[in-house]
């Protein structure tokens, strides 16, 4: 995977929904998470990688060891620069790895 460069960073309606129903210690983390990943994808904690699904443009980062949050790449190409924009699509525990795949 060649080295991303995020953008902005969007939820989805329904990721919004499942982080509501988290514990407040998770959704703490998670918070935590996505503003390092912001300014880092690729900083141990996150286990930033790519689902090996139909759908190439979609990612997982872990929250914590049970938790973990999908996201969805879009590419933007303005003034010679690219970057990643994500949404975050899914949240919650490991298993909702397994819907995606």
């Amino acid at each position: 995977m060649s080295k991303i460069q995020v953008g902005n960073i969007f939820i989805s309606k329904t990721a919004e929904k499942e982080l509501k129903k988290l514990p407040p210690e998770i959704k703490k983390r998670f918070k935590k998470q996505i503003a390092i990943f912001k300014e880092n994808p690729y900083y141990p904690s996150l286990q930033f990688k790519q689902f090996k699904v139909k759908k190439p443009n979609l990612y997982e980062i872990r929250i914590n060891d049970k938790y973990r949050a999908i996201l969805e790449m879009e590419i933007d190409e303005k003034e010679n620069r690219i970057t990643s924009n994500f949404t975050i699509i899914a949240i919650g525990k490991h298993d909702i790895l397994d819907k995606w795949k």
